[in-house]
C-alpha cells in the first residue's frame, strides 16, 4: 500500500509543487576587542556576558539596608582578584569576599562604576 502511494505519479514532485527555501544571514560586525583578542597574564579572568557587558551587578538585601556589588563569571584565582580589589579600592578584608558556593566576588556597597573602571584598566 505504501509503495503504491510513493510510486503514484500524482504525488511525485513536479516543478509546480516544489518550494525553494531562501535563507538570509545577517552578520554583525563587533567593535569589541578586549578579552577575546588579548589574553590576560593575570591569574584570573572575568568573562563578559553575551551582550559584551561586564558581569557586575548591584544587590540589595535586608529590605534595602545591605548594599552589595556582585562580580560574576570569575574564572581562575578568585583570591588574587579580591586582593587586587582590596588594594585598589582601599577595602577591608570583610568588605571584599568570595562566596564559596557560587564563586562570585561580593564587595560591600554599590561600587559598580569603580569596579568596571578597575577591570577595564586591566583589559577585561
Amino acid at each position: 500500500m505504501a509503495s503504491s502511494i510513493l510510486h503514484n505519479s500524482s504525488l511525485a514532485p513536479s516543478s509546480a509543487n516544489t518550494f525553494h527555501i531562501v535563507r538570509r544571514f545577517v552578520t554583525a560586525v563587533s567593535t569589541y576587542s578586549h578579552a577575546e583578542t588579548t589574553p590576560s597574564l593575570r591569574p584570573y579572568l572575568v568573562r563578559r556576558t553575551p551582550s559584551k557587558q561586564l558581569p557586575i551587578y548591584h544587590v540589595t538585601k535586608n529590605g534595602g539596608n545591605k548594599k552589595l556589588t556582585k562580580i560574576g563569571k570569575v574564572e581562575g584565582d578568585t583570591a588574587a582578584l579580591t586582593t587586587e580589589l582590596r588594594t585598589v579600592l582601599a577595602l577591608d578584608e570583610k568588605e571584599c569576599r568570595i562566596n564559596p558556593l557560587t564563586g562570585h566576588v561580593l564587595v560591600k556597597g554599590h561600587r559598580k562604576s569603580e569596579i568596571i573602571k578597575f577591570l577595564e584598566e586591566r583589559r577585561f
